[in-house]
């Protein structure tokens, strides 16, 4: 039985080894992609200096000898207004611009005569009857660049947006937008066939259950999830513990999807035939059976010319386990991103586990004291959903130790990872930065 560092080494390296297609995508439809290209931008944003406020513009140097005891007086010389062109103004003018937020600077883009804003709330101005501002009084020195927006402040030309391997938010949207490109490349979404097996189970939305039988929660939460992770999703069916059936829907799909995940059949029972199915239908198994819980008897093959498969148990959780720690990491390294980094916390209470396999615990995080502390929820049997609903993130208990005491400090990983995550007081050691040794 294979240790789960081992596992996590040959699914990073499997995957590191398939490229998905890039593809170009318009920019506001790209959200969800994972860019296959550095992102660079060929703008300056501000593409000039403009104002801040609404206020005046001037030299920050003519202010120098105002106060509130004595004052200095400016004449109104134009207004200029968001969407109006430069204005040029000849050197020696001693003028104050009226100047609206954003609006562009007077003499931005060479040897700028006007350098800063005051805001209009701190001038005293004398208007016309018509209500044009014709004087400005000032009681302090500007400092130079005073509620200005300098020219490329935000971007300059040539800057990195984003990096190749980043998942695209709409934040990139607006960065992207505000530097006029509109197209991006990136990874196509990797495409999911998920297929159940199992005699005992009943479609989800059958109203009432006969003796014996279950209802398939697996096969909706991998369906239901996949998209969440950038991937598209199809549900194939389940098997009623044919492993003939099973082969020729396995061959059906061979083309069309980049991963297969199965649920069910990978155990020791009489009717655990998916391991011996894939083998006779020309896949490699890379592992059978791993040292977890929940999840010990996960599959992982690989078809040369096909897509690869993940084999997970039919119970929920360890179909949860399955998909959080095998079938996200290697689709981070088929996307070419950077292994996950987990956060740390102190558990609150010792628990018990066996003492050969590393464990995943459903865990309530609380982020409201001092420093970060997890709690190993009741009820961690692989069939009870309840307790997932009240977590909010997965402990990880490593393997050679039966009891976990009060106040260790634990690998975590949220439910719905962020790339990035970061806290002030995360703690590292050799035990916890598994996922980047393993996936480097």
């Amino acid at each position: 039985m294979m240790n789960y560092s081992e596992a996590l080494k040959i699914i990073c390296e499997t995957g590191s080894k398939r490229v998905l297609a890039p593809v170009r995508r318009s920019v506001m439809d790209s959200v969800g992609f994972v860019l296959s290209q550095d992102c660079m931008g060929n703008e300056a944003v501000p593409a000039f200096d403009n104002s801040a406020m609404d206020g005046f513009a001037l030299h920050a140097q003519w202010t120098q000898s105002a106060s509130s005891i004595r004052p200095q007086r400016f004449q109104v010389a134009q207004c200029i207004t968001a969407g109006d062109a430069i204005q040029l103004v000849e050197s020696g003018t001693t003028s104050a611009v009226q100047i609206m937020t954003g609006a562009p600077l007077p003499g931005s883009g060479s040897e700028s005569l006007y350098n800063s804003v005051i805001k209009v709330e701190e001038v005293k101005v004398l208007r016309e009857i018509q209500g044009r501002a014709l004087e400005i009084e000032i009681s302090r020195p500007l400092k130079r660049g005073e509620n200005v927006r300098k020219c490329g402040e935000d971007f300059m030309p040539g800057q990195k947006v984003a990096s190749r391997g980043t998942v695209l938010l709409p934040e990139h949207v607006m960065a992207m937008a505000s530097l006029g490109i509109s197209e991006v490349q990136v990874y196509s979404k990797p495409r999911v066939g998920i297929i159940s097996t199992g005699r005992e189970l009943v479609d989800y939305k059958e109203p009432g259950l006969k003796p014996g039988m279950i209802r398939n929660s697996s096969g909706p939460y991998l369906a239901s999830i996949a998209p969440l992770f950038g991937c598209e999703a199809e549900f194939l069916g389940t098997i009623l513990d044919d492993p003939v059936e099973f082969e020729s829907l396995v061959m059906k799909n061979l083309s069309r999807f980049d991963i297969l995940i199965t649920t069910g059949a990978v155990s020791m029972g009489i009717h655990d035939f998916v391991g011996e199915s894939l083998h006779r239908v020309g896949a490699k198994n890379h592992f059978h059976k791993v040292a977890i819980r929940p999840g010990k008897p996960v599959l992982f093959a690989e078809f040369n010319d096909g897509p690869v498969v993940f084999g997970a148990p039919g119970n929920p959780i360890s179909t949860s386990v399955c998909w959080r720690f095998f079938v996200v990491p290697y689709l981070r390294a088929i996307s070419k991103r950077s292994p996950e980094s987990p956060f740390f916390g102190k558990l609150s209470k010792s628990v018990s586990k066996p003492e050969d396999l590393r464990c995943f615990f459903k865990a309530k995080v609380d982020f409201s004291k001092e420093k970060i502390e997890v709690e190993c929820l009741k009820g961690q049997a692989s069939f009870m959903v309840s307790p997932l609903l009240a977590s909010n993130a997965w402990a990880v208990l490593s393997e050679g130790t039966a009891e976990v005491q009060a106040g260790s400090n634990l690998e975590l990983y949220p439910l719905y990872p962020k790339d990035d995550f970061t806290r002030e007081n995360i703690q590292t050691d050799s035990t916890t930065k598994l996922h980047a040794e393993c996936c480097s």
